[in-house]
């Protein structure tokens, strides 16, 4: 089994497990639009579903697609729409990074950054405490 993505115009319209045989026989439609996609891939690197570690397996089209996801065919890779106007896209990976670098933690402290979209601005907010 494996999973696909039904992609129309570089939208992904939906994600189903199959067999290859299944997507390769459809009757109703064309088995060109289901692309293939790997749930343990992220960033273009595959993971180990029990560890979540790196374990070196076929990092298929950088990212595991998802409803409303864009695929670049060009690319072959799936990635999300773009989060907001401080985000571009890191095209090593095809994940979104933010362009307002993050700030760093505290001396002692966690890491309570959380990024304000509205201002484009990092607040720090401990948990239960109000700003």
């Amino acid at each position: 089994m494996g999973h696909f993505a039904k992609v129309i115009d570089g939208i992904v319209e939906a994600v189903i497990v199959a067999e290859q045989s299944d997507i390769d026989s459809l009757r109703h439609g064309d088995p060109s639009l289901w692309v293939q996609t790997s749930y343990n891939t992220k960033g273009g690197v595959h993971y180990n579903p029990e560890t979540q570690q790196p374990d070196g397996g076929i990092a298929l089209r950088y990212n595991y697609a998802m409803v409303g996801g864009i695929y670049d065919k060009d690319a072959d890779a799936f990635y999300i729409p773009k989060p907001s106007i401080y985000h571009e896209l890191d095209t090593n990976e095809y994940v979104w990074k933010n362009t307002i670098p993050k700030p760093a933690v505290p001396p002692g402290g966690m890491d309570y950054w959380c990024f304000d979209y509205d201002n484009g601005t990092w607040d720090y907010a401990e948990p239960g405490i109000e700003p």
